[in-house]
């Protein structure tokens, strides 16, 4: 793989005014008053947005299988068509035509409730009885579901992305369950019996039964028991709380590998039932809406080939749905459910089998890096150079990629070296998809 240069800690004078837009001239210091005027801006924003980015859902960015629209309102979702508000007045699009609308607000503080299909809802434990766990949420209200689709619960998050990725994670994996994570960092094993009146939680242990309040635990995972077999994700949501519904399918006849009984995983009429009203009467609440349709996305895809070319020795995987690192995908926007996370220098292949019409990304250097990372990158179909982006630098907003790939056979997406070698160069290719090219002329014909 063929490297770029890397240019020198310094530039000149020149080139200083275009540089200090996105950071500072490399071997300089930023002037004093830029600095005080960046403090006056963090400050006022979060004083206006509040710790959940509670005013950013209101008009976002808009994702088509066609192309972007700014600034669009979500007003109802009717069916298998979406009503949005936009500039140019109210548009009813397609289910099948939408890629996604909004970013996830990010989760802080408080009580989370984990589903295994990787669903995390804000609000309070309020008990456990007959199979059933209840909860409650200040937009959805107080619902239940069963345990069977309960992963755990995490009663303390933590600030730090890292920590709070890797909590996360921990309450979510299949293969462990039925332990308290104290929070000195012990584990215990143990489950969860009931809440008392003053909020303390009484588990039994192999020690008998034991008293903890909410500030002694982190999480409780509950004990694994088989559930449904989850079929592919029909379509996500986010709430300015940080809540993220994820709703798949399941088949219900699992005995009949041709039955037809598809329901959404989170189970029952009475969640179906919280959804819809949020849908109808709280849509204001809502900041992120992806529906899975006719869009393949590459991390749902078996790469070809993945080539790494470290800077020093250590290389750094290919990650779904994940940045490098193995944390959610983030910007300084929000959080994102799709995509693939790389890392300075690589190349990753796809095999198209000229089966789709148009590659479509948003890339940029993820938010863990605070700021920092510098990379260029390219995006080569059939072997030939289609388009090249950067130097994208950590804090930049993310920069939209489409490129024709009509009856090509390969794809190619190529993380090279910046400024600064490897330094942070942790690069998400946001909603990374494909269009199928049966997609792409059914929604030609009915535009025209």
């Amino acid at each position: 793989m063929k490297r770029l240069d890397v240019k020198p800690i310094w530039c000149p004078e020149e080139e200083r005014k275009d540089r200090d837009i996105a950071g500072p001239c490399r071997g300089g210091r930023r002037p004093r008053h830029i600095w005080l005027f960046r403090v006056v801006v963090t400050l006022w924003a979060c004083g206006c947005f509040g710790v959940a980015g509670l005013s950013k859902c209101a008009s976002q960015e808009l994702l088509l299988t066609t192309g972007t629209i700014d600034d669009a309102k979500l007003m109802a979702v009717q069916g298998d068509s979406v009503l949005f508000q936009t500039k140019e007045g109210e548009r009813r699009i397609p289910r099948d035509e939408i890629v996604c609308w909004g970013v996830l607000c990010e989760p802080r503080g408080g009580e989370w409730l984990c589903l295994h299909n990787g669903s995390l809802i804000a609000g309070k434990w309020l008990g456990l009885a007959n199979g059933r766990l209840t909860w409650r949420n200040d937009y959805l209200g107080e619902f239940s579901v069963t345990v069977d689709q309960v992963a755990g619960m995490i009663f303390r998050l933590p600030s730090s992305f890292i920590e709070k990725d890797l909590l996360i994670a921990q309450i979510l994996d299949r293969t462990k369950g039925g332990y308290l994570l104290l929070a000195n960092g012990d584990q215990l094993d143990g489950a969860l019996l009931r809440r008392q009146d003053n909020g303390d939680l009484l588990v039994t242990t192999r020690f008998g039964e034991r008293t903890f309040s909410v500030e002694q635990l982190r999480g409780v995972s509950l004990r694994r028991v088989s559930a449904a077999t989850q079929g592919p994700i029909d379509c996500a949501v986010g709430l300015k709380d940080g809540s993220r519904i994820i709703i798949c399918k399941f088949t219900r006849g699992t005995e009949d590998p041709a039955s037809k009984d598809l329901a959404p995983a989170l189970g029952d009429r009475e969640i179906q039932g919280v959804l819809s009203n949020l849908l109808q009467n709280r849509i204001e609440d809502i900041c992120f809406y992806q529906p899975f349709g006719n869009v393949v996305y590459l991390s749902d895809l078996a790469p070809e080939t993945f080539i790494a070319v470290p800077f020093l020795e250590y290389v750094r995987p290919l990650k779904m749905d994940r940045n490098a690192l193995g944390g959610w995908l983030r910007t300084e926007e929000g959080a994102f459910l799709k995509g693939i996370g790389t890392y300075s220098a690589c190349r990753v292949r796809y095999n198209l089998q000229g089966r789709f019409s148009r590659f479509a990304a948003e890339v940029a250097i993820d938010a863990c890096t605070q700021g920092k990372g510098s990379v260029m990158c390219h995006v080569l179909v059939d072997g030939e150079r289609k388009v090249s982006v950067g130097p994208i630098r950590g804090g930049d907003r993310p920069v939209p990629v489409v490129v024709d790939v009509t009856g090509a056979a390969s794809l190619d997406l190529v993380v090279d070296f910046g400024e600064r070698a490897d330094e942070q160069d942790y690069v998400n290719w946001l909603n990374a998809r494909l269009i199928p090219a049966t997609t792409s002329l059914t929604q030609e014909k009915h535009g025209n």
